[in-house]
């Protein structure tokens, strides 16, 4: 997976701007708790919300896994159709015949085709019943709540010395702090809505998130070693 900061522009009003800030800071005060909040760091999280906002939009253009599984149960069922209709020792000769292309000549390859057609499309139908929640990726893409708890997470780890609990409520918080700060919370997410994030903390402890999170740590440690060696030549 390559993972980088997404390079979207976006025109905000004064007060827009101050909103988000403050969003950023509140970010930043959840993960750290009562330490002083440095100022490059609202600032790289904010760099970083541009990537939730990228993987929220791509996310909607994608199918939800009921839509494409009744496209991929289509594929499944004319792939098979025609693999019985070619069966018939006469529809490739007459094909041959009324279309001038060598359909007998080729009858083995596009059995073959449709044969490896109709199985991987009623394996990926079963894979999406065992991807569980949200809308299904591609390799390379994740949910835009993976993004946004792996970029808490990561922070968080490189603050601390460890990434959060699953549970962790501050780490929650964050996490919907820097959500709402490019998306609007979605209705129905119950009476406890900080709650829901735990699922996703979880998830992005495993090894489908760590190029995300490097990447968020090598930005990490670029701002803070800036920061440092400004604090160093002005301590000079």
């Amino acid at each position: 997976m390559s993972a980088q900061i997404s390079s979207v522009t976006i025109s905000r009003s004064d007060e827009e701007e101050a909103a988000h800030k403050a969003k950023m800071f509140s970010v930043a005060k959840s993960i750290l708790g009562d330490d002083v909040v440095p100022s490059w760091l609202p600032e790289l999280l904010s760099d970083w919300s541009f990537e939730v906002a990228s993987s929220h939009s791509i996310e909607l253009l994608l199918p939800t896994a009921a839509t494409l599984g009744e496209e991929l149960k289509s594929i499944e069922t004319g792939a098979t159709g025609v693999l019985r209709a070619l069966k018939s020792p006469f529809v490739a000769p007459f094909l041959s015949t009324n279309s001038g292309v060598d359909y007998e000549g080729s009858l083995y390859q596009m059995t073959d085709f449709l044969t490896k057609l109709a199985f991987s499309a009623q394996r990926t139908r079963t894979s999406l019943v065992k991807r569980g929640r949200g809308r299904p990726h591609l390799p390379g893409t994740s949910s835009p709540k993976y993004v946004c708890a792996a970029i808490i997470a990561e922070v968080w780890a490189q603050l601390h010395g460890d990434e959060p609990a699953p549970t962790n409520r501050r780490a929650h918080a964050a996490a919907a702090e820097l959500w709402s700060s490019r998306i609007k919370p979605a209705k129905g997410w119950g009476d406890e809505p900080l709650k829901g994030w735990t699922y996703y903390f979880k998830a992005v402890r495993g090894s489908s998130h760590q190029a995300l999170r490097a990447e968020v740590r090598r930005h990490f440690n670029i701002r803070a070693s800036d920061a440092a060696l400004v604090m160093e030549n002005n301590a000079a």
